[in-house]
């Protein structure tokens, strides 16, 4: 019941493994900024929790550039201190000891702390199982044991997405990650947006069809749909699409 991971891992991430695999004990980290190495290299804490709580032992690199496996004793931590900050180690893995639990209580737990249930890391981004739970549980039994319908609904959309991504230009952007919508909204009003000199333009299509979020530019310069990637400026064979920045005082890709 413990996970390894590197130590440049986001904080968040770690947690989001553990609820991905059935394992509780890390929920009161998931508000916590920042990586696992610099987590438990000042022993971060939150909400009556801390790192050397589920510290099993950690890897690291000392002064001379040797590689120690280290298991913290009850000297080791200290109130947002650890022996890595005095002897100048840097800290490369981390292996943290939790135990099985229901993902519901988990998502309760953290309910519980403020910071309310991640409902979409936890039914729908496939990220966690990506990269924690899959390949933990091919390496441990006890991960495998504690997998249950949770996993097996976030596998599907995963294998969902790999597929899709086949046949369809950024799907889980597209149509399931909330931020990209979210994003979209300040197409608008955004200091970076495209111009379209139709002084220039003959109308050839040629941009509406290398446009993999299916724009047309021309007709709608500042789609919601559209990402700035800047292939219908390349495409287009008269120069007569932009990239303005700011407030209309630099463009790029135009004609002198």
């Amino acid at each position: 019941d413990s996970i390894v991971v590197g130590a440049g891992l986001p904080l968040c991430d770690l947690v989001r493994t553990a609820l991905d695999s059935s394992l509780t004990g890390a929920e009161f980290a998931h508000c916590i900024p920042g990586t696992v190495g610099g987590a438990v290299f000042m022993n971060a804490g939150a909400f009556g929790g801390e790192m050397k709580d589920i510290v099993k032992w950690l890897e690291i690199v000392d002064s001379s550039g040797d590689i120690h496996i280290i298991t913290p004793d009850s000297s080791f931590f200290g109130h947002r201190f650890s022996l890595a900050q005095e002897r100048k180690w840097i800290i490369t893995r981390v292996c943290v000891q939790l135990e099985k639990g229901d993902p519901a209580k988990i998502s309760a737990r953290m309910d519980e702390l403020g910071m309310g249930s991640p409902y979409f890391c936890k039914y729908l981004c496939p990220q966690g199982v990506l990269s924690g739970a899959l390949p933990l549980s091919i390496v441990s039994g006890g991960i495998r044991a504690a997998l249950g319908k949770l996993f097996a609904w976030k596998f599907t959309i995963l294998l969902a997405v790999i597929i899709s991504s086949i046949v369809f230009y950024r799907p889980f952007c597209k149509w399931l990650c909330p931020l990209g919508a979210l994003y979209a909204l300040f197409n608008k009003v955004s200091l970076m947006k495209m111009h379209v000199n139709q002084h220039k333009c003959v109308a050839c299509g040629k941009c509406a069809k290398i446009c993999k979020m299916d724009v047309d530019v021309t007709k709608s310069p500042n789609h919601t749909e559209c990402i700035r990637c800047g292939m219908c400026v390349k495409a287009c064979p008269k120069d007569a699409i932009c990239i303005q920045y700011g407030f209309g005082t630099k463009k790029e890709g135009e004609q002198k």
